[in-house]
């Protein structure tokens, strides 16, 4: 058995079989009609539709990141995370809650904050709030499983499906750490949602993968045959005619 051949071939299974389950992966998209925009405000108003699929885009001001941040001795910014809490209210209705999770990254020698969580509230205080176990809230301003990535287990956009038509307050607020500075703009899109799966290559190519991997593994477990080597045999007859004929003449 050849070893090292043999671990190289579970290697490239091993890619193959994590590469396999991604190939499912759902991604949501909803048309790019702007229905409503602001600019250095913490709330905007919008009259919506019942079945409307909305989604509502924050951009973040520079000084989010970097306001009293602080800073390792290396300059590194050391603030784990910023939390702000997007409220979706209707008229004289339960408003639906989502928390953000935004995290700072370098970019062009400043830093700028990215969302890299989305986590819907099932219930909001003054004081505490509680993160919803299902993907949608009932009896709120949105059906938002419409959102909701099953095989990631988290949202992929802030927004979902109106349920009730009328006017609505979108507002994004209780940050921590506190910022002074109102978001650069707010935006409320509307269209049709669209679901799509982009990663569908990935079912052959690790089905491929694994194979690869099969038939390298099976090389490396093959035992090198053993071709028999016939031992020479010393021919001692002509030796011993020799002898013969010495022992004649004596």
């Amino acid at each position: 058995m050849k070893k090292p051949i043999f671990a190289f071939g579970l290697i490239i299974i091993s890619i193959g079989i994590i590469i396999i389950p991604n190939y499912n992966t759902r991604r949501t998209k909803i048309g790019s009609e702007n229905v409503a925009h602001t600019t250095d405000s913490w709330s905007i108003p919008v009259q919506l539709e019942k079945d409307d699929n909305i989604v509502v885009q924050i951009t973040p001001p520079m000084d989010w990141a970097a306001e009293d941040a602080p800073f390792d001795p290396q300059g590194e910014l050391q603030i784990p995370t910023l939390n702000a809490l997007v409220t979706i209210r209707p008229q004289q209705r339960n408003a639906t809650y989502f928390l953000l999770y935004y995290r700072p990254v370098e970019w062009r020698g400043a830093y700028i904050l990215t969302l890299y969580n989305i986590t819907l509230i099932q219930e909001y205080g003054q004081y505490n709030y509680t993160e919803a176990s299902v993907p949608d809230v009932e009896n709120d301003a949105l059906n938002t499983a419409s959102l909701y990535d099953e095989t990631g287990h988290g949202f992929l956009e802030v927004g979902g499906t109106v349920e009730h038509g009328g006017a609505y307050s979108i507002s994004i607020g209780k940050l921590n750490p506190p910022r002074k500075t109102p978001p650069s703009s707010l935006d409320i899109l509307k269209g049709t949602l669209t679901s799509f799966y982009p990663y569908t290559f990935l079912l052959p190519a690790g089905v491929a993968i694994v194979g690869v991997g099969a038939i390298v593994s099976y090389f490396g477990l093959r035992r090198r045959s053993k071709v028999p080597v016939k031992k020479r045999v010393p021919n001692t007859s002509g030796k011993k005619g020799v002898d013969a004929q010495a022992s004649g003449k004596a």
